[in-house]
């Protein structure tokens, strides 16, 4: 019993040294802001995991900014500026400062070792580069065919729909669409999605359970890493939402492994007959990432290439759903204007013509390429805070000093209000 009070009273008094640390030591404690927030990470966590309907941490910085002015702490380690005309001071090339990325918000997704995850300025560059080709411009309009072909599996869907006057739900529709062509494009695969209801249903609650658990990740990294060592079965009885990620990895895993296995064959192949290795570009994410001279054969290890795949397969398939989404609610709510303006300018483009327009072509279409741009522009891919860390030297705001190797955000939400 007396260790157990003892020991209960050195974690009070660590936590009672901590608070005054944060309070009145730390180098942020000269910041405005609310003294809890500065206190403690769990202030966020009320309000984006506790308080209903979640996720409102947002609209508690916006109050905070209302309350503190344009620059406030809104946590023990970041700072949170409210002034797109300083935007250009945190969001720099690397010629004017290096940026690195705030850990907490760079793993929510759970891979830490994707490009999305990585925090280092140096190895993110490294990683792109790799990636860089696979996603050009080039390597994109070689998919033509692809998206077409995914395209008229839906207009025929679609069609099916409409004479039957059934309804469509259309961000599921959406996601089963581009999920079929990303899949095919980046994995040499098609999930079949637009074929079946069942499983592009399933797949948009997988979508969901991600987002839904994204703000609970952020605050608790160790989730998805001790989830991927459980056995699935019971993790679908207990935790659905986070039994649908840890499958998705495992089905990915899976797949690098295949992948690093077909490579080493082949490049032992070539080593018997002397060949140099081809590193052509490969229509297969992983295919591209193991023949690729920017990264070392760590960056290469089966698990890292797995949530690099998890991390461009979710976002980009998802993304692309919701500015679908959205541009179609706002062409059918504008039908007399817009959707009119539009439909004459690509009946225009395609005239008589039965083969597929080359997508350089579609470009060059004004109205359309303003549907896509303002559809871009209004569904706001990315609302939550974008944190950045200038490492080796201090940022100024007003009459603020931001020192070096603080975490430092600014979000399209705040600034919009």
């Amino acid at each position: 019993m007396s260790f157990l009070l003892v020991s209960f009273a050195l974690f009070a008094l660590y936590l009672l040294c901590l608070v005054i640390f944060r309070l009145i030591i730390h180098p942020l404690a000269k910041f405005p802001g609310p003294k809890l927030a500065a206190a403690t990470k769990w202030y966020e966590f009320w309000f984006d995991i506790v308080k209903s309907p979640g996720g409102t941490f947002a609209e508690e910085i916006n109050r905070m900014h209302h309350q503190y002015g344009p620059i406030v702490r809104i946590n023990p380690e970041e700072i949170h500026v409210k002034d797109s005309d300083w935007l250009g001071n945190l969001y720099t090339g690397p010629t004017s400062g290096q940026r690195d990325k705030y850990a907490p918000a760079a793993h929510m997704t759970g891979t830490p070792k994707g490009l999305f995850g990585t925090i280092s300025h140096d190895v993110h560059r490294r990683r792109r580069a790799a990636l860089g080709p696979f996603f050009s411009k080039a390597a994109v309009a070689a998919s033509e065919d692809i998206i077409y072909d995914k395209a008229e599996l839906l207009n025929n869907y679609l069609s099916k729909k409409a004479a039957t006057g059934d309804i469509v739900e259309l961000r599921q529709t959406f996601l089963a669409l581009t999920t079929d062509a990303l899949s095919r494009h980046t994995l040499d695969r098609s999930s079949d999605l637009i074929r079946s209801e069942q499983a592009a249903s399933e797949w948009l609650r997988t979508i969901k359970a991600i987002a839904g658990l994204t703000p609970l990740v952020k605050q608790f990294t160790w989730i998805i890493p001790i989830a991927l060592k459980l056995p699935l079965a019971p993790l679908r009885a207990v935790v659905p939402d986070l039994a649908r990620i840890v499958a998705l990895r495992m089905d990915l895993h899976t797949q690098a492994g295949i992948a690093i296995r077909d490579a080493s064959a082949d490049l032992s192949k070539r080593s018997t007959r002397h060949e140099t290795q081809d590193v052509r570009p490969s229509n297969n994410l992983f295919k591209s990432i193991l023949s690729s001279r920017h990264l070392s054969a760590v960056e290469k290890e089966q698990d890292r290439i797995t949530q690099e795949a998890f991390v461009i397969l979710v976002a980009g398939s998802e993304t692309t759903a919701r500015v679908l989404t959205t541009a179609t609610y706002h062409l059918l709510a504008n039908q007399e204007t817009a959707l009119s303006d539009l439909k004459r300018e690509l009946s225009t483009a395609l005239g008589h013509r039965k083969s597929r327009i080359e997508v350089k072509r579609l470009e060059q279409l004004p109205w359309l390429t303003a549907v896509v741009k303002e559809s871009l522009r209004i569904t706001a891919l990315v609302t939550s805070r974008t944190p950045l860390v200038s490492p080796f030297e201090q940022l100024e705001y007003s009459k603020w000093q931001i020192p070096a190797g603080v975490t430092a955000r600014h979000n399209l939400f705040s600034s919009d209000r």
